[in-house]
């Protein structure tokens, strides 16, 4: 009787690791999946429009400088000033950046796979000081001459403009031209200033409407900037040197505010060193649009608790075993632990073309009666199949809140567990395991 059970929960424990590979393999399908998903984002990025981060706007004046510089003649034995030139660029930050974005989602289909877009309808507003001579130090010897100066706005990927941007510039409105004409910043537009006075506050004003995907973000090139930002979307994720002063995240949207200055951003200094091709750090804020607990997340972390599942009926057949004088073969052990595998593979399967709730009801209802059916034969009674669908049916049940679940997973998953250990061992709490082996043989007493 020792070796028998022995052996029985050896097998029974060989049959738990291999059906390992099944769910291995089925977890490898998930991310399959999920990587020709991924391909697919990265496709329409690439034909379409991918993630947007905007700086600026930004002031910029071209000049040319000429300087005179003592030159020796060494035949006339003379010194004369001869001119040298120098081409630059003057930049200028806004004193004030305000932007106000409503932004909206929709989903893109291909095929079976979805993609979020947004599209970012924003106020941008604020104000430049242009201090006298462009802030350039002047000499006797040191002349300027001033090309057309130009405001130039960074967009990393200028196919989401949508429409036609508005652009005024101290009221007056300037039509904008693509390319920013800065080797610094590669990508976006710009609208030519023509003269500018000398020492001056200029206000300027841009309605941008701006499609992209995955996420938004912005450079606080002000000395002070505001970001309000409102979005129908629920699930915001904030990234970034510097988070929202204030948010408000509901089930119909979130409400985010962000607020800094020169000084705690030290961007004058970034910029200057960007603006020069020595980019190495900028500071960000801005929010991804994603989707917490997606169908490959879901199916991929579903997959993760199939031991545990394949684990707990086992033990709970074993149970059956010791308790009801049961014999249920290895075969059959086999055949419970693959529809439960199968499980995974269908859930994966359904929720690629329905939504993950009503894929995993058909999936877990399918495996759910056929075990049950299964098993009410391998139990020998419908009252014992019943007890097991039922009890089958709540770790179902329980493991779907726990996969909807993003910040309570570990509490949910541990709570479940020690559940379960309680319920086997209140079960088995009157069970006198020393009886289920017969006792050593006495000595023999020879006379």
């Amino acid at each position: 009787m020792r070796l028998a059970l022995f052996l029985k929960m050896l097998v029974t424990a060989g049959l738990a690791l291999i059906l390992i590979i099944p769910l291995s393999a089925i977890q490898s399908v998930v991310a399959e999946r999920q990587n020709v998903s991924a391909g697919v984002l990265r496709e329409i990025q690439a034909t379409g429009v991918g993630s947007q981060t905007l700086t600026g706007p930004i002031l910029v004046v071209p000049y040319r400088r000429k300087t005179m510089v003592p030159s020796y003649d060494e035949k006339t034995k003379k010194t004369t000033l001869l001119p040298t030139y120098e081409n630059g660029q003057a930049h200028f930050l806004p004193e004030v950046l305000a932007v106000k974005a409503r932004v909206g989602t929709e989903m893109r289909h291909r095929g079976i796979y979805n993609v979020l877009l947004y599209n970012a309808q924003q106020t941008i507003n604020g104000s430049f000081a242009v201090p006298e001579n462009f802030g350039l130090p002047t000499a006797p010897s040191v002349s300027y001459e001033w090309y057309e100066p130009y405001v130039l706005i960074g967009i990393s990927d200028p196919r989401g403009i949508r429409g036609t941007p508005l652009f005024k510039w101290d009221g007056r409105e300037i039509a904008l031209k693509g390319g920013t004409q800065s080797t610094a910043i590669r990508t976006g537009v710009h609208a030519p200033l023509g003269r500018l006075a000398g020492a001056h506050s200029y206000t300027f004003d841009l309605d941008l409407n701006l499609q992209g995907t995955e996420h938004i973000d912005y450079v606080p090139v002000g000395k002070q900037t505001s970001i309000a930002m409102k979005s129908e979307w629920p699930h915001p994720s904030f990234f970034g040197q510097f988070l929202p002063e204030s948010r408000t995240i509901t089930p119909g949207g979130f409400d985010a505010v962000w607020r800094t200055t020169h000084l705690a951003s030290g961007i004058e200094d970034m910029m200057d060193e960007c603006l020069r091709g020595k980019c190495t750090q900028i500071s960000l804020m801005g929010v991804s649009f994603i989707e917490p607990v997606n169908v490959y997340l879901e199916t991929e972390r579903a997959a993760k608790y199939g031991f545990l599942f394949v684990l707990f009926t086992f033990a709970f057949f074993q149970l059956f075993e010791l308790m009801k004088k049961l014999a249920i073969h290895p075969v059959q052990y086999g055949l419970v632990g693959i529809a439960l595998a199968m499980f995974f593979l269908l859930l994966t399967a359904l929720a690629e073309h329905v939504a993950f709730s009503r894929a995993y009801a058909v999936a877990a209802g399918s495996c759910v009666a056929l075990l049950g059916f299964y098993v009410s034969f391998v139990l020998r009674s419908v009252a014992r199949a019943a007890g097991f669908t039922a009890a089958l049916s709540l770790l179902y049940g329980a493991l779907y809140v726990l996969l909807q679940s993003e910040d309570m997973a570990l509490v949910l998953g541990a709570f479940l567990l020690f559940g379960i250990l309680a319920v086997v061992m209140v079960i088995t709490r009157k069970v006198e395991w020393h009886r289920l082996t017969p006792p050593p043989p006495e000595p023999k007493v020879t006379p």
